[in-house]
C-alpha cells in the first residue's frame, strides 16, 4: 500500500525520555491523529480520540529501525475562560484588563462618540475575558471587546474575501527555507483588525459609499471608558460609539487587515507570487 497522504499529518516531536538518540543517528517523526493511526500496524495501544501517536524511523549506524509510539497532543490550549466566580474574586484584575483593551482602541482612532439618535447602524458589544498563559508560565488576565457583527445592517452589502496561503504555499515556503539552511520567524500582530483600513480609506479606494458603523460598549463599560482622557463626557444612554476602524466581530474585518497587509507587503518592495496570490518574494538582482 501507498504511504498515507501529508495533508493528514502533523508534525510532533517525542519526549526525550520515550527514545534516546545517539549524536550520529538520523531521527525522522511523523505525527498521525487518531483516525490515520487506526490504519497503521504495530500500535503498542489503541488509538483513543484524543491521543497522538508518532511514527519514528532512526538509521542507527547505518541501520534503518521503526517505531510506533504515543505521545503528547501537539496543540495545548493557551487561555481558557473565567468562570463566574472567577470574574468575582478577580474582578479588579478584570476591569483593569477591560480598561486596557478600550485604551488599544482609543489609541488607535478607533472610537469617536456620536449621539445615539439618528445612527443608521448600531450594534452591541460583549468582552470576552480569558487568562492567559505568559511565556513565564504565570496566567494574566485579558480581555477581549466584540462586536456582535452579525446585527450588522449592512453584512449584505460587504466584500469580506481575505485569503490565507493555501497549504502547499506553506510547504513551498518550508521547502525553500530548508534547501537555503534559512531561518523561518513568525510574529502575531497585536489588535490586527483594528489596524487594518480604515472605513474611510477603504471607500477612496475602492469608491464604495463610506460605511457607517456604531458600538454600543457592554453593560458597565461606559464608567472604564469615561477614565480615558477625550471621553469623560461619554453618556450611555445619549451616545454610542463611531466606528472609524473595524474590529474584533465584523464580517469585513479580516478583508480590511488583509487589505493593509498587502499594501505595508508592496512597500517593502516584495510581490505576490503566481501559484500562491497570499505569498509574497523579493528578488535581488546579482
Amino acid at each position: 500500500t501507498s504511504a498515507p497522504d501529508c495533508e493528514f499529518m502533523m508534525s510532533g516531536l517525542l519526549p526525550l525520555q520515550m527514545f534516546l538518540s545517539r549524536p550520529k543517528d538520523q531521527v525522522v517523526e511523523l505525527e498521525l491523529d487518531p483516525h490515520i493511526a487506526m490504519l497503521v500496524d504495530g500500535l503498542v495501544s489503541d488509538p483513543t480520540q484524543d491521543g497522538r501517536f508518532v511514527v519514528q524511523y532512526r538509521v542507527a549506524q547505518g541501520v534503518g529501525e521503526k517505531r510506533m509510539l504515543p505521545s503528547n497532543p501537539c496543540i495545548e490550549r493557551q487561555a481558557d475562560d473565567l468562570t463566574p466566580a472567577q470574574l468575582k474574586e478577580h474582578a479588579w484584575a478584570v476591569d483593569e484588563a477591560c480598561l486596557s483593551e478600550l485604551k488599544k482602541w482609543t489609541s488607535l482612532g478607533a472610537l469617536v462618540i456620536r449621539k445615539r439618535l439618528g445612527s443608521p447602524n448600531v450594534m452591541d458589544s460583549s468582552w470576552v475575558i480569558r487568562f492567559k498563559r505568559m511565556p513565564d508560565g504565570s496566567l494574566q488576565i485579558k480581555a477581549r471587546l466584540c462586536i456582535r457583527g452579525f446585527k450588522d445592517g449592512q453584512i449584505e452589502l460587504l466584500d469580506t474575501f481575505a485569503g490565507t496561503a493555501s497549504r502547499y504555499g506553506q510547504r513551498a515556503v518550508n521547502i525553500v527555507a530548508a534547501t537555503k539552511g534559512w531561518l523561518l520567524w513568525s510574529l502575531d500582530v497585536s489588535q490586527a483588525f483594528l489596524k487594518g483600513l480604515t472605513f474611510e480609506e477603504v471607500s477612496r479606494m475602492t469608491g464604495q459609499p463610506l460605511r457607517s458603523v456604531q458600538l454600543v460598549l457592554p453593560k458597565g463599560a461606559a464608567a472604564l471608558l469615561q477614565k480615558i482622557p477625550g471621553y469623560e463626557s461619554f453618556d450611555p444612554v445619549l451616545h454610542v460609539l463611531d466606528m472609524l476602524r473595524p474590529g474584533f466581530g465584523l464580517k469585513d474585518a479580516p478583508r480590511l487587515w488583509h487589505l493593509r497587509c498587502d499594501a505595508v507587503m508592496r512597500e517593502l518592495g516584495t510581490t505576490t507570487l503566481v501559484s500562491d496570490a497570499q505569498l509574497y518574494a523579493r528578488w535581488t538582482p546579482r
